[in-house]
């Protein structure tokens, strides 16, 4: 019976890239172990940012990433979504609708397009308080958007579809 391969999932924000001596065991340790793990990135970061990362070498090159916040899932090798993803993510999802909706709140800084991608939206919200984070969430609602709200580091506000 051959033993399964030990699943390893990083999170590449707030842990590995702000932490170099860490990022250069766990290099080692990825080094010593590859053959019996698969390597996970999971990112708020676009798939793109994670393939330059591991094309200058500052990371090791994954078995698959989850990135932009959980609305992408890529097979890293072979360089494609990871089949059947994109049926689990809700067909009516509108991000041009999102900004529209949220462009009312005048607190809300949308990031740079490198930042966006079709199934999330994002922004810069400093320190907003709960009462901030539901009449976003009211708002979205009342539009008719199904979506949840990620609300990182006091600072960092992603807009995904529900699921």
């Amino acid at each position: 019976m051959t033993t399964p391969p030990i699943l390893l999932i990083c999170d590449l924000d707030e842990q590995l890239l702000r932490d170099p001596p860490s990022l250069e065991q766990l290099r080692g340790w990825i080094t010593i172990h590859r053959a019996k793990i698969k390597l996970v990135y999971s990112t708020s970061a676009p798939i793109e940012c994670v393939r330059f990362l591991t094309d200058i070498q500052k990371i090791e090159p994954p078995d698959f990433v989850i990135g932009c916040g959980g609305t992408e899932v890529d097979c890293f090798a072979a360089g494609g979504e990871v089949t059947g993803w994109l049926e689990l993510i809700p067909r009516e999802w509108d991000s041009a609708k999102v900004r529209k909706v949220l462009a009312t709140f005048p607190e809300l800084e949308l990031q740079s397009e490198s930042m966006q991608s079709r199934h999330r939206v994002r922004y810069y919200l400093d320190r907003a308080s709960p009462r901030q984070i539901l009449q976003i969430e009211v708002t979205l609602a009342t539009a008719g958007l199904e979506a949840d709200l990620s609300y990182v580091g006091s600072q960092f506000l992603d807009v995904v579809p529900c699921g």
